[in-house]
């Protein structure tokens, strides 16, 4: 039976954007059993108790029955100190699979690879990408995963979204990793040298 998972950012006790992680459990249920998802966050949440001091990652895993596991456990940001572009045209991850096999089999022990499909960018195994114009950011269309906080931030303007292809990254003048986990303003911030000049 499938497994999925959502991952949850809670901050000083407070697990944030419910909204668009709910969204998703009901998109899944939608797609795979054609029914309504009896899964509340806000219910289970309700009846936990959070640290309420320092950044958590909220790890929930379930089938179509039952909430299989809850867990949590400190979270911090790590710094990339290289990336790489690395063409496959065979990867689809539309749903949050617990299963990753085929996206985790794109790994590189020195570098993160930022994942391209036909001349396209995408994301990187764990994280949607942003990338910064003028004043302006922007967002590939071609997304394997549509993430909780892309969704968000399209919603509210923050980005945009565009083809990006290999050749237009030289548009651009920085880029950031960002997932529920790392919201834009937590995100770091890389320079697209370290894509355009490896």
């Amino acid at each position: 039976m499938f497994r999925w998972i959502e991952s949850i950012r809670v901050v000083s006790g407070i697990p944030q954007n419910l909204y668009w992680h709910q969204k998703r459990m009901d998109e899944t249920f939608e797609q795979f059993a054609a029914i309504a998802c009896p899964f509340s966050l806000h219910a289970i949440f309700s009846d936990m108790r959070f640290p309420q001091l320092g950044l958590h990652k909220l790890r929930i895993v379930y089938n179509l029955n039952r909430i299989e596991k809850i867990e949590l456990s400190a979270y911090s940001i790590r710094k990339i100190s290289r990336f790489y572009l690395v063409e496959r045209n065979d990867i689809n991850y539309s749903y949050k699979f617990e299963n990753r096999t085929s996206i985790d089999s794109v790994n590189h022990l020195e570098a993160e690879p930022i994942i391209v499909k036909q001349g396209l960018i995408t994301d990187t195994r764990y994280a949607n990408l942003i990338f910064k114009k003028g004043n302006y950011w922007y967002t590939p269309s071609t997304f394997l995963l549509n993430g909780t906080m892309r969704q968000k931030l399209l919603r509210e303007g923050f980005i945009q979204e565009c083809k990006i292809g290999v050749e237009d990254l030289f548009n651009y003048s920085h880029f950031k990793l960002i997932n529920a986990m790392m919201p834009p303003e937590q995100a770091l911030l890389y320079s697209i040298d370290l894509l355009v000049r490896g």
